[in-house]
């Protein structure tokens, strides 16, 4: 099945700007979920905290704010990581696509994936950062804010540790992007009724970002969680993508691959709904 264009693409500055405000919106409004994601992978116990007390026991330690600890790296990240995505894919979608300037689903599968490239690229520092603060036995004894832990791990790991974890971040967002695109696709294509408006066409973004946002996650969790390891620093997680994963699942069993399922489930739900629906607001509203 192919769908033709029907407007023009926009170019590529309005792309941008539209994914900054969406990766602001995103990021400031789900970081107590994300903070609770990235706790339960880097758990390497037994018993696993569900995500209501995850959240709680991290209120504990530092009332309201601590549930957005590492939202400064988040909106520094804000710009590369969502244009490093949803830009992204529109620049592959625009190269992959026929003569004729229309698509079909392999096509936009392959643009998604690919935009993890781009998305790795733009946001593996920030990422790094992000969980260096949320971890807590380094944010309580090694970083005191954004800027410290930049300065912190430049100075006693050099600049090539901003990119520690990049091959399973790409992994990741690779499997990630490549299921959501495919799926928001197929769901606005062949299920949703067509939108009559700006207002059809949001909740039409909203409502296929909220369903695959959770869908296209389970998948991506093994890589999700060697990179948060590998990123949290120290010796233990050295070796490559999958020999980290099968040292994981002797150590700890094969679910500790998918720790964080749920918060990530939520947080990718939602996080999809916002940032999609929001980019293509954007980008339609910059359209004039």
């Amino acid at each position: 099945m192919a769908t033709k264009r029907h407007q023009e693409d926009s170019p590529v500055f309005r792309e941008l700007l539209a994914g900054s405000c969406a990766g602001v919106c995103e990021y400031t409004l789900l970081q107590p979920v994300d903070m609770a994601c990235t706790r339960a992978m880097l758990n390497t116990a037994s018993n696993r905290t569900n995500m209501t007390k995850m959240i709680s026991t991290v209120y504990k330690e530092g009332g309201a704010t601590a549930l957005f600890r590492g939202l400064g790296p988040q909106l520094m990240a804000a710009v590369p990581a969502t244009c490093g995505m949803y830009a992204g894919e529109r620049f592959f979608n625009r190269l992959f696509q026929k003569p004729d300037g229309s698509t079909d689903v392999t096509r936009i599968w392959l643009a998604g994936s690919c935009s993890g490239i781009t998305e790795t690229l733009s946001v593996c520092p920030f990422e790094v950062i992000k969980v260096r603060l949320q971890s807590k036995a380094q944010h309580l004894s090694q970083y005191k804010n954004t800027l410290h832990a930049i300065g912190t791990v430049l100075k006693q790991e050099g600049p090539i540790a901003l990119y520690s974890g990049a091959l399973p971040l790409m992994y990741r967002n690779g499997t990630f992007n490549g299921l959501f695109f495919t799926g928001c696709f197929l769901i606005r294509e062949n299920i949703a009724p067509q939108p009559s408006s700006a207002v059809g066409s949001f909740m039409v973004d909203f409502v296929s970002g909220t369903i695959m946002g959770a869908l296209a996650t389970p998948a991506k969790m093994p890589f999700f969680v060697v990179k948060t390891r590998k990123q949290a620093g120290g010796d233990k997680y050295l070796n490559g993508t999958f020999a980290t994963m099968r040292t994981i699942a002797k150590e700890e069993g094969a679910k500790a691959l998918w720790n964080g399922t749920l918060p990530a489930m939520v947080r990718m739900s939602l996080g999809g709904a916002v940032c999609l629906s929001s980019f293509r607001l954007f980008s339609s509203l910059l359209e004039g």
